[in-house]
């Protein structure tokens, strides 16, 4: 798995239909997304405020902001094991892109697998990640590895131009993952989907798709705490969809992200390659 090189907590959860920011070190629950009230904790993420994209940390009230990693290399992805003693994030340069992990006070960075937007399992065991290029025609796939990078597995995603796997997201009880999937027409039109699968990469079912003859696809999947339900972005704007795939129905329906953009291009390391809150 480690020659794939082609290629505590902070998280996106849905409480009741809203968007919001957790942090780390909230509880011992082995839910991959965090409680909606924290205690107390840190929130990770990406900004190239010093020039490259670096890892940060601050407080949940936006205080004491500590820089993470270092070097020429950009930094991003940042994901907290569900313990808040790791993170595990995406270091690219030199045509390269290599999962990474570190302890929480940023020591002791080392190579993982190939690969970017790293997924802990609740139970911190498992890390679900993407390889591939990002690019409209690249190949891309979706595999998960132990967290001490052995047993890489195949999940999902084939060979261009029949479709492309990435942004996988664990269900709270670790038995699921939902992920974003593009796929091609004969006649040269694509479309992205949200599927729902298990661990293994078995049973797939397609919760959300969108054709991108409007502009926009559906992308970024994040799961509710309870597993019911999942949101994405659809079109510049945020959905929420049952896990069985009924319920369809946008949270913003102005066609236009709503809350406030940093001016500074910081961004909370989430499959989301930005991070929008909503009030409900």
């Amino acid at each position: 798995m480690g020659s794939m090189s082609n290629t505590g907590r902070c998280l996106s959860t849905v409480v009741g239909c809203v968007l919001v920011l957790v942090a780390v070190g909230c509880s011992d629950a082995p839910a991959p997304t965090a409680p909606s009230e924290p205690k107390s904790g840190a929130i990770a993420f990406t900004s190239d405020r010093d020039g490259t994209e670096q890892i940060y940390v601050m407080n949940a009230d936006g205080s004491n902001s500590t820089r993470l990693t270092n070097g020429p290399a950009n930094n991003s992805n940042a994901a907290w094991s569900p313990d808040g003693k790791m993170i595990a994030f995406a270091r690219s340069g030199d045509g390269n892109v290599e999962i990474y992990l570190m302890q929480a006070d940023g020591s002791n960075p080392h190579a993982l697998v190939g690969g970017y937007q790293p997924a802990w399992s609740p139970d911190g065991k498992r890390i679900a990640f993407t390889i591939g290029g990002p690019g409209l025609n690249d190949d891309s796939y979706v595999y998960t590895v132990n967290a001490d990078g052995t047993g890489g597995t195949y999940i999902a995603g084939d060979y261009w131009p029949y479709e492309a796997a990435s942004e996988p997201a664990w269900s709270p009880d670790g038995t699921r993952l939902a992920l974003r999937l593009r796929e091609f027409w004969d006649e040269g039109g694509y479309y992205t989907s949200i599927v729902v699968m298990n661990a293994d990469g078995t049973n797939w079912r397609y919760v959300a798709t969108s054709s991108d003859d409007g502009g926009g696809t559906v992308a970024s999947p994040a799961w509710s705490p309870d597993g019911t339900k999942i949101t994405f972005i659809s079109y510049g704007r945020v959905s929420v969809v049952g896990a069985d795939g009924f319920g369809e129905h946008a949270l913003n329906t102005s066609g236009r992200p709503m809350g406030r953009r940093s001016p500074s291009r910081e961004l909370v390391s989430t499959p989301a390659r930005e991070l929008w809150t909503f009030s409900s």
